[in-house]
């Protein structure tokens, strides 16, 4: 898990022109670098970077070699590890219900995979617009590691709680469709995070 934050944080903070050849808006396939994914959409600008990888399906995930060289062993493993967790995870939520533990699996709903890897740097003025703006993820679940400053926040009711950082924690976010196909039984998570008042960059890895 550490391995795998530091070696998204020293990709972002690689010179511009390194990154530069990642740069891409498109979204849909391979590998891409970019920041703040509501540009033209939103009336603030959101205060981060990420690095988009897709995994799976195969037709739409980049080649090994496509992927930066400063993250690529570590973005690989954690792959495994996440994917693994996940499905345990997902098996549980299912015999939760009262299904077999392999329902969800056979609806194909693990499929899709993107790593994403956030970087938030200092925010002089953090008042003004937030680090990632409110939304819920779309896929079944969310598998979420990141270093030890906060910013994370999850819809309670009509509050916005701070999800306090916890050595070694991994935040497991349900998504739309793992609400769909429960019918509810589920609920996706509304969740933001705040624009970065530290000096340090927050690191974020989700997938």
């Amino acid at each position: 898990m550490e391995e795998t934050i530091q070696a998204v944080k020293s990709f972002h903070e690689q010179p511009d022109e390194v990154k530069a050849k990642y740069y891409d808006r498109e979204l849909t396939s391979g590998v891409a670098y970019s920041s703040n994914i509501d540009l033209y959409r939103a009336k603030a600008a959101t205060w981060h970077d990420y690095l988009q990888l897709w995994m799976a399906p195969e037709e739409r995930a980049g080649k090994l070699e496509d992927i930066p060289e400063i993250v690529r062993k570590e973005v690989v493993a954690w792959d495994v590890f996440a994917t693994k967790l996940a499905e345990d995870v997902v098996e549980l939520l299912c015999e939760g219900i009262g299904l077999k533990s392999t329902k969800f699996k056979e609806l194909s709903c693990s499929g899709l995979k993107i790593i994403v890897g956030n970087y938030y740097p200092h925010c002089p003025q953090p008042d003004l617009t937030l680090g990632l703006a409110p939304h819920t993820d779309s896929g079944t679940i969310t598998v979420l590691i990141s270093n030890q400053i906060s910013g994370l926040q999850v819809k309670h009711g009509q509050e916005w709680v701070d999800v306090k950082p916890l050595p070694g924690a991994i935040i497991i976010n349900i998504a739309d469709l793992l609400q769909i196909i429960s019918n509810g039984e589920y609920n996706s998570v509304q969740h933001r995070v705040r624009a970065n008042s530290c000096q340090e960059a927050r690191i974020s890895v989700a997938e």
